[in-house]
């Protein structure tokens, strides 16, 4: 029961690392983009280090909301996933 038991966990593990590492590299991506982002308008327009850093806070306070976002969407499509259901808002 116990080989049974580590089989069935095993894929469910694959399929949750694989949204983590998913979440990981989407967020490290759309939050440099965002710090970029501000670096550069901050260049462009000679906004000084304070404008630039605070642009950057907003820019990259809303690249984290735009990852979990993603992070909630994939879990529930993992999730979805294991449980053998085609919808996942189900």
């Amino acid at each position: 029961m116990s080989i049974q038991a580590k089989e069935d966990k095993s894929p469910r593990f694959g399929a949750y690392l694989i949204a983590i590492s998913a979440v990981i590299l989407v967020g490290t991506e759309v939050i440099g983009l965002a710090a970029a982002t501000a670096w550069a308008v901050g260049g462009l327009l000679h906004l000084g280090a304070i404008l630039t850093l605070v642009l950057g806070a907003v820019l990259c306070a809303g690249a984290a909301w735009v990852t979990w976002i993603f992070a909630r969407n994939a879990w529930r499509v993992e999730s979805a996933f294991q449980r053998g259901s085609e919808n996942p808002e189900s």
